[in-house]
């Protein structure tokens, strides 16, 4: 059976784990110790520290020296990078307490401004009254026009040049379409269409879809 254990910064143990009863409750630092020393400190728990220091950590860093995950050869054996850089238990604690906010120089722990997060997934569905607002508030369509479309779904001018150049079918096919509507799709031909005939970009529409989705 697996026993991990997960201490503070003494190396006193606030709880101990197994992988198979705690599942995704286990903390993310917590160490895999072996059954003799989870025995030991089952008889007294509160007057014996684990010793942190008889395990080895290792880092693996990226080029700015921000951590990307810690390791010991113990558990993650040949899975280790193969740059990570050893470190010392009362460093590995040190960092744990703050892992956005601190980098590695080559010698010591420094502070750092916390990683850029990613963007937000653009946004690609979202109601057919939210994207007619969001159309009217960024001025591609005017009010009178969001209206007549959320109300009698009466397709607004930009729309309809943007199919004016179909054949008859596909175009009747389009305001049919467009008439049983209840949500816009990022991914319905009509918005090529209307990149195509100019009457916005890719980035604009997109724009419209994220205002769309702050409408509540």
């Amino acid at each position: 059976m697996t026993h991990l254990a997960h201490f503070d910064a003494e190396g006193r143990v606030r709880g101990f784990y197994i992988p198979e009863n705690h599942g995704d409750a286990i903390p993310e630092n917590a160490v895999e110790i072996t059954e003799e020393s989870h025995a030991a400190a089952l008889v007294d728990t509160g007057r014996q520290l684990l010793r942190r220091e008889t395990v080895t950590y290792l880092a693996d860093l990226d080029a700015e020296g921000r951590v990307r995950g810690f390791y010991t050869p113990e558990i993650h054996g040949d899975a280790i990078p193969e740059g990570a850089v050893a470190i010392s238990a009362e460093i590995h604690a040190a960092w744990l307490a703050n892992t956005q906010r601190q980098r590695w120089n080559g010698e010591a722990l420094e502070p750092c401004d916390p990683p850029p997060q990613p963007p937000p997934p653009p946004v690609t569905d979202v109601s057919f009254w939210q994207f007619m607002m969001a159309a009217w508030k960024l001025d591609f369509i005017t009010h009178a026009e969001a209206l007549a479309a959320v109300r009698s779904r009466i397709m607004p001018p930009a729309f309809v040049t943007a199919i004016s150049g179909l054949p008859e079918a596909a175009r009747l096919e389009a305001e049919l379409k467009f008439a049983g509507i209840t949500r816009m799709l990022r991914s319905d031909p009509m918005f090529a269409l209307v990149v195509a005939a100019n009457i916005a970009t890719d980035e604009q529409i997109d724009g419209v879809f994220s205002v769309a989705a702050s409408i509540a």
